[in-house]
């Protein structure tokens, strides 16, 4: 605006008098904000992608638990195996439930807990199932670290449902998650 114009302010319009010409100039005021029907739009695609990254969320974690427990009793067959070789004694993997196992010494004759896990309900044992009785060891490894599968060829599988991992533990004590 030039020094020698005048402008004054009436509800949503500029009047802008110039002396040059000594007429006033009606311009609209731009508007300035969001109108509700936009902020509306805008907070209801934020909601809509917040939700569909909750999910993706919630999927990742469950396939991320089962697995960590599928790693986790892959572990505790080749730590079994070698405690087994460092303290020459037999240790076993042994389920306890459908959804739990432990890793047990033999000393003096009896079995001695050294380590469990116990996994979330979504997370079970469905090959082979707990039976509650002495075919529930899985895996027992001797002093010399050989190892005696329960069946012979053993596979567990865990499962959450919708989706499976198999286990399948070696005779070096190694296993293989698929």
């Amino acid at each position: 605006m030039v020094a020698s114009e005048h402008s004054a302010s009436v509800e949503g319009t500029v009047l802008t008098s110039s002396p040059a010409k000594g007429r006033q100039v009606c311009r609209p005021r731009p508007n300035v904000g969001f109108t509700l029907l936009e902020l509306l739009i805008v907070i209801g695609v934020f909601g809509i992608l917040a939700t569909i990254g909750f999910l993706s969320l919630t999927r990742l974690n469950r396939q991320l638990t089962l697995e960590a427990a599928a790693n986790e009793l892959s572990q505790d067959f080749g730590r079994a195996r070698s405690n087994a070789l460092s303290t020459g004694a037999n240790w076993r993997v042994r389920l306890t439930g459908p959804r739990s196992y432990v890793v047990e010494q033999e000393e003096d004759g009896e079995w001695v807990r050294r380590r469990g896990a116990d996994y979330p309900t979504r997370i079970s044992f469905t090959d082979p199932t707990f039976t509650g009785d002495d075919s529930d060891v899985i895996a027992q490894f001797d002093s010399r670290g050989f190892a005696q599968f329960q069946p012979s060829v053993l596979v567990v599988v865990l499962g959450e449902g919708e989706r499976e991992l198999t286990v399948t533990p070696a005779m070096t004590g190694t296993a293989r998650v698929r």
